[in-house]
């Protein structure tokens, strides 16, 4: 049995890592404060697992499992291992915005432990607050990197990337399905399809309001997203390999992060 227990979301490490990396690189100086800053946000999300072994072994389980003595001492370790990043933060960050972050995090930790508990971790909404909650990550690494909260371009980033990972979960969603032939299908194009309009909105926005910096990432997503829409309309596409669709779509989304960093450098 593995001694660290990990969340077996895929998709939720990618929306948790590009945004913290993206942020970084947009600060255009280099900390050590990073490095406990990632550690943070990756324990924080990885303590999920652990906290629902135990959760289970209270409610559901009759009898004592093993994995539950290893998510016993997974907690414990990386409780330590947080606070030890959280004095070292505190160097740097002031305890308002440590504490704002580190509550927004346990709380969309809370609800995901919540919603696995009756079987809804799936839930389109849960992803779709996760999609927001895990990209935060970003006002961390920029808090870290720049020393404040009140920089546009870190907020930016967190909300094109937040927007074009909430647009891919509402893709999957539907492709999921219309391969089992569900009726909720149609609903989910739909949200995916305003997602794409919000995109080209907030693009063409900025470009009239003098920012044209954020419209190539946003309508990019939406160019991107929207050849999804056309491609999962073909026969052809419910067919397909669902690793080959994972792929292209971490392709896709590393491609529009690299974009987006671009654009508001």
């Amino acid at each position: 049995m593995k001694p660290l227990l990990l969340p077996r979301e895929h998709g939720a490490w990618g929306m948790l890592l590009q945004p913290f990396l993206a942020a970084a690189i947009l600060s255009r100086q280099w900390t050590w404060l990073f490095f406990p800053a990632l550690l943070s946000v990756l324990i924080v999300f990885i303590m999920r697992e652990p906290l629902l072994v135990l959760a289970r072994q209270h409610s559901v389980w009759r009898e004592p499992r093993p994995e539950s003595e290893i998510a016993r001492r997974n907690v414990v370790y990386e409780t330590f291992v947080l606070a030890i990043c959280g004095v070292a933060l505190l160097t740097q960050v002031p305890v308002a915005v440590l504490c704002a972050l580190g509550i927004a995090a346990a709380s969309l930790s809370a609800l995901a432990l919540y919603m696995t508990m009756r079987n809804k971790q799936r839930s389109v909404w849960l992803q779709s607050a996760s999609a927001f909650g895990l990209s935060s990550s970003a006002l961390l690494a920029s808090q870290v990197g720049r020393g404040t909260l009140s920089d546009y371009a870190s907020w930016a980033m967190w909300a094109i990337l937040s927007l074009h990972f909430l647009t891919g979960i509402f893709l999957v969603h539907a492709r999921l399905d219309k391969r089992t032939g569900k009726p909720t299908a149609g609903v989910m194009q739909r949200y995916a399809l305003f997602c794409i309009v919000v995109s080209l909105a907030c693009g063409a926005a900025g470009l009239a309001f003098g920012d044209a910096r954020i419209l190539p990432p946003l309508w990019l997503s939406a160019v991107i997203s929207a050849g999804e829409l056309w491609w999962m309309s073909r026969p052809a596409s419910l067919k397909e390999p669902l690793k080959r669709v994972g792929w292209r779509a971490l392709t896709a989304s590393l491609v529009h992060t690299a974009v987006a960093i671009i654009a508001l450098w």
